[in-house]
């Protein structure tokens, strides 16, 4: 497929963005939703469906948290977001649900999940992403899956790291440092450390900006900031607030 497709959809109760050309894809789910539409089970609703497939099916949303996405509920095992260079190589960042791999046997994982839902928005070929952890969560940093080795030629400026795998393009942004970290696997995880941070992703190619350093330029030049005062990112592309959500549906406290 080279020409680019930019989709907004509904499966189940969510709804998914998706820009993808010949060169990458991007997709998110929206968190929260942007139409406003909100699904939640009522005890009544269930109370009448008792008989019915449905009134089990609600039982599962509540616990797997699965009848709206919004920011700084619980997390079980979605994935919010990523993005795909190749059919071996993709990115994507998430609030891990243990400290290390080794002890990733429940939901929400290490590297699948969330232990808090993130803030999600794209436009097209950018996304932005807000995490604001709970002080009750033990788990103070996010981390972002980056294959260093698979990657053709990578880059790291002004904030930003890039990275280039044939005509496709990625740059992230972060509001905090992003520490390489290894353990189980190697050369794959950079840790944001601390309760909030925020990601400016952009996907780019040859045939959109040229060659890889003008991609990089190109993020370079970009405005973008996070107000940690607000829990906003700002961008060219749109502002990013965190709203924790009130669901309650899922893990009390």
């Amino acid at each position: 497929m080279k020409a680019s497709i930019s989709s907004e959809y509904t499966t189940s109760n969510a709804r998914i963005d998706g820009y993808k050309t010949g060169d990458y894809l991007l997709t998110s789910v929206q968190s929260p939703r942007r139409d406003g539409v909100q699904r939640v089970w009522q005890p009544e609703e269930r109370e009448e469906m008792r008989d019915h497939f449905i009134y089990v099916k609600s039982l599962n949303e509540h616990f797997h948290g699965t009848t709206q996405f919004q920011p700084g509920e619980y997390g079980y095992q979605q994935h919010m977001w990523y993005a795909a260079l190749s059919n071996d190589l993709v990115v994507f960042a998430n609030h891990p649900g243990h400290t290390c791999e080794d002890m990733s046997e429940v939901r929400p994982g290490y590297w699948y999940g969330n232990g808090a839902m993130p803030a999600l928005r794209q436009q097209d070929n950018v996304l932005g992403a807000v995490y604001v952890i709970p002080q009750s969560n033990p788990i103070a940093f996010t981390h972002l899956f980056w294959q260093q080795d698979r990657f053709d030629e990578t880059a790291a400026r002004g904030g930003w790291i890039f990275g280039r795998r044939g005509n496709s393009r990625i740059g992230v942004w972060c509001s905090v440092p992003l520490v390489d970290h290894d353990e189980t696997m190697f050369g794959c995880e950079k840790r944001a450390m601390g309760p909030a941070s925020a990601y400016l992703v952009v996907c780019g190619s040859t045939a959109e900006s040229g060659s890889f350093d003008a991609f990089c330029q190109s993020c370079l030049d970009r405005p973008v900031a996070f107000d940690t005062h607000t829990a906003t990112l700002h961008c060219a592309e749109f502002d990013l607030p965190f709203t924790a959500g009130s669901n309650g549906t899922q893990i009390l406290d």
